[in-house]
Formats: structure tokens, sequence, C-alpha cells
């Protein structure tokens, strides 16, 4: 899983919070993955960011601090806003994000960076892949999946019987 899996695995057990709830061993479990993720990202600077400086490795280990308390907060605060409709559409673009983040947007960075500050670059960048993980979700995972789940093949494989078709 190097060399990012702690992120993954983070990522995965702070699901089983958001559906189980905290435990002494899962949340150790997240800061374990919160630790190894720093350090995943720490040594990623020099591949994704040219001529970095010393400065940006306390940024970077803010950043990745930051992204899992998100999610952390988003697993475990209490009611509805677990359930609200934007946490669910903040939540489909998380495979499209996975997919296009680092390649797409390690490219758009490394060009976009010659020309805008790094601050600039960096929100240009996440700006674009957003977009772009948004429209993925709305085009293929909002239209392609529920055509797939309807389709006798798909039923088939799972050992289920497809929905009538409308």
């Amino acid at each position: 899983m190097a060399p990012h899996g702690a992120f993954f695995a983070g990522e995965t057990l702070l699901y089983v919070v958001f559906a189980q709830g905290w435990t002494p061993m899962r949340g150790a479990g997240v800061l374990a993955a919160a630790v190894l993720g720093q350090v995943s990202a720490v040594h990623s600077i020099p591949g994704f960011i040219t001529g970095p400086r010393p400065s940006d490795v306390p940024v970077v280990r803010l950043l990745t601090l930051a992204c899992f308390g998100m999610v952390a907060l988003a697993a475990t605060w209490p009611g509805t806003l677990r359930q609200s409709q934007r946490w669910a559409a903040l939540g489909a673009l998380t495979y499209p994000l996975y997919l296009i983040h680092a390649r797409i947007g390690q490219l758009l960075f490394a060009r976009w960076q010659e020309v805008l500050s790094p601050a600039g670059a960096v929100l240009a960048v996440i700006t674009v892949v957003y977009a772009a993980a948004w429209s993925m979700a709305r085009a293929v995972e909002g239209r392609v999946v529920p055509w797939l789940s309807r389709q006798r093949f798909i039923a088939a494989l799972e050992g289920t019987r497809p929905d009538p078709v409308p």
C-alpha cells in the first residue's frame, strides 16, 4: 500500500467510525493513519513541487492533519449533518477525486506554478480537479450507475434480481 496506503486505510477506518462509532482501537488506528499520512505526504513533496523549500513541510503536515480532521468531523457530527444532501454530494466526489487528483493535479500544478504563485497554482488546481470530479460524479455515477444496476447481467453477477425496468 506504499506510499499512500495510510490515506486509504485512514479514510476506510473513518467510514467504520461513521457506521459504528469510535472505540479506542479505531481512534488509535485513525491517529496512526494520520501520522503515517503526514510522513507519506512530506516524502512526496519533491515529486509534486518543483524546488521545494523547507517551509513546505509544516504546510503539508498541517493540510494532511486538516483533511483527516475534516473527515473525522464529518464521520462523527451528530444528527442531520451526517445525513444531509450536501455531505452526500461531497461523498459522491471521493472516488472521482481519487481517480484524477494525483496525475491531473500534478500535471496542472507543474504547468501553473511557472505562471502563478504557488498558492495561486494550488487554488487553481483544486478548483479544476473538484470541477472535473463533480462532472464525473454527475455524468457517470449519476447516470451510468443507476442504469447498470437495472441490467440483468449485473444482477446475475451479484446473484440478485434486477429492479423492473420502468
